[in-house]
Order: C-alpha cells, then sequence, then structure tokens
C-alpha cells in the first residue's frame, strides 16, 4: 500500500496520465468508479478502461499496455485484475510503465513484475483479512492515500465499496461485514440517484434495503451490462451528478438486465 499511494502521489504532483485498468463485472466496475471518484478531485490525470467481454476478454493484454503507451500514459493500475498478467507486465515493463496490481485473486508461484502487487492473499501479506473483494482492496490502498493527506473519503466510496462486495459474494465477515453495513446504512438514509434508479428498475420498493435486496435487485444490472455489452457508461450511471444521464443510462441496465433473463430463461428451458 504504502508504494502504491507513494507512485500514485508522484503522478499526481508530476501531471503524468495514467490509466486504470478494470474488470467487466459489478466489482471491477465499481473499482474504477472508485478511483476515479477517489482521485478527480485530487486534480489527477486519470483515465480508465473496462475491456468489452466479446472483444477483449479478460484481464490485462499487451494489446492494452501498447495502446497505454502509445497514448503517453505513464502509470498503469489494475482493479479487481492482473496477478495473472505476465504477458501484459513484461511488456509494461518493457516499455518503461509503472504498473501497480491491486488483486484479491490467489496468486501463481511467481509473481508478474510490477512496481508493487496490493493483494492479501499473497502469502507473505500480514493482513488479517483474506477475503476482500477488488473493490475492497483499492478501498485500502484509497483509504490509506487519504489518510495520508488528511482527507476524509467522499461519502459515496461508500456505497460503491457495498455494492461491489456484496455482488461478488465475498463473505460478509470482518471488514467486509463492517463496511457492507456502513454503505447499507448510508443507502437507507439517503438514497442516491443511482441507487434509486436501480431500485426503480427492479420493482424495489421496501423502506429498508437489505444485502439480500441488493444481491439479487441492483446489482445483477450492473452486472449484465458488463456481460452483454460496452460496460464504460456503467461508471458514469455510478458517480455522474447528472441526474439526468443516470436515468438515461438507467433505462438502458434495465432493457439489457430484461434481454440477459430472457437468455436465462432459455437456457434453462433448452436444458
Amino acid at each position: 500500500c504504502d508504494a502504491a499511494v507513494d507512485r500514485i502521489l508522484l503522478a499526481i504532483e508530476r501531471n503524468e496520465k495514467f490509466l486504470v485498468f478494470g474488470d467487466y463485472d459489478v466489482d471491477g466496475i465499481t473499482s474504477v468508479s472508485l478511483m476515479l471518484l477517489a482521485l478527480l478531485p485530487l486534480e489527477a490525470k486519470i483515465n480508465f478502461f473496462l475491456p468489452v467481454r466479446k472483444k477483449h476478454g479478460y484481464g490485462l493484454s499487451v494489446y492494452a499496455v501498447e495502446q497505454a503507451h502509445k497514448n503517453g500514459y505513464s502509470l498503469i493500475i489494475t482493479v479487481d485484475n492482473g496477478i495473472s498478467a505476465f504477458p501484459a507486465a513484461n511488456r509494461a515493463k518493457e516499455l518503461g510503465i509503472d504498473l501497480i496490481i491491486t488483486d484479491h485473486h490467489k496468486p501463481h508461484t511467481e509473481l508478474p513484475p510490477a512496481l508493487c502487487i496490493v493483494n492479501p492473499q499473497q502469502n507473505d501479506c500480514l493482513f488479517p483479512h483474506k477475503n476482500l473483494a477488488g473493490v475492497g482492496v483499492i478501498f485500502k490502498v484509497i483509504s490509506h492515500l487519504y489518510d495520508r493527506l488528511q482527507k476524509p473519503l467522499p461519502a459515496k466510496i461508500y456505497e460503491l465499496l457495498m455494492l461491489g462486495t456484496i455482488a461478488d459474494v465475498v463473505p460478509l465477515i470482518h471488514e467486509n461485514r463492517h463496511w457492507v453495513l456502513h454503505g447499507l446504512t448510508l443507502i437507507n438514509a439517503t438514497k442516491s440517484t443511482a441507487i434509486q434508479t436501480l431500485a426503480d428498475n427492479a420493482g424495489l420498493t421496501k423502506a429498508r434495503i437489505g444485502a439480500r435486496d441488493v444481491g439479487f435487485m441492483p446489482t445483477p444490472q450492473i452486472n449484465a451490462l458488463g456481460r452483454l455489452d460496452d460496460p464504460h457508461d456503467a461508471v458514469k450511471f455510478l458517480i455522474s451528478s447528472d441526474q439526468v444521464a443516470v436515468q438515461e443510462i438507467g433505462v438502458i441496465l434495465k432493457k439489457i438486465n430484461d434481454e440477459r433473463k430472457t437468455i436465462e430463461r432459455g437456457i434453462f428451458e433448452e436444458i
């Protein structure tokens, strides 16, 4: 975490362009959204890339690294992926791009070459709670960064952390339980436009939303976009302050999630 925070702060200080590379599921989308929400107010020159499943496949690729280099990025940060991206990590090293890997998947015997790797699943990691989702890992990094700057985290970060943690079906124990409860408390006190739109789409009218409600109604809509279409709009949906834009994307989310249900129903009937 120290090494990651040092490099991110240096990139901001030097006005470097850096890229956050995520995944197309809810965990990956909320991880990218959390990074943008935290670092844009610090005037970071940050951009993001989420792979389109059918076009790019999973994880950081050599192609993505080469495109980042072509466009002048000197730092790449992975969220919810990267621990097995050996060819891409080697290419980044060849091109002189610093690579920070944040992930929660179990590593292989060897680790890809990177400036630093933040992953509680590493054998030598002393962090006691190994069951963080990808969004939980990047949350720890950003929390550390904001502590260093002596700034309070934006409140919406806890909403993103809650959504990604529930959606990735990690055990709701220890820190996961604490932060999910905190996020649920916040959204039940004041629902954001994104949460309200997802709830309306799902016909969720309960006075108090719980973890099971989030897992079975709002988050599948975000997941469907990543599985069947381009997940980039989901980031805008989650962090934009433009209520009209959020609601417009919400219509798309409902449509694609309905398509997902139809596909699943057809597969079930075929079986």
